[in-house]
């Protein structure tokens, strides 16, 4: 499973994209990496559970596994929660984060459940 870490160029991607995420919402950007941070670690059996790409790749981001669907089912009550571990997971890479893909993975899940 190797370290309970994330790359340092993502944390710096991730940092950035909480920036966006806050000019949007109004939340400070500090609560909403918080609240990630936190998701990651909640979840850390799920979210490093397999060794992180080199670099963004948007097949692995857009196609949800087995594992990620029976992580999503697991419990009802906190699937946004989990969702948003999905997200952050499947746009995470040793090289950075790619804060827009989190906007593609959920595309790709909507466009699942309506097939």
């Amino acid at each position: 499973m190797g370290k309970r870490k994330i790359p340092r160029a993502a944390l710096a991607d991730l940092v950035e994209t909480c920036e966006l995420m806050s000019r949007l919402s109004g939340e400070p950007a500090g609560e909403i990496l918080k609240g990630y941070l936190g998701l990651m670690d909640k979840y850390d059996y799920y979210f490093f559970s397999e060794p992180w790409s080199e670099n963004y790749d948007f097949e692995r981001a857009t196609t949800f596994t087995e594992a990620d669907h029976a992580f999503l089912s697991a419990n009802k009550e906190e699937f946004e929660d989990r969702f948003w571990t999905v997200l952050l997971k499947k746009n995470l890479y040793l090289n950075g984060f790619m804060g827009i893909g989190m906007m593609w993975t959920q595309q790709a899940y909507d466009e699942q459940q309506h097939t």
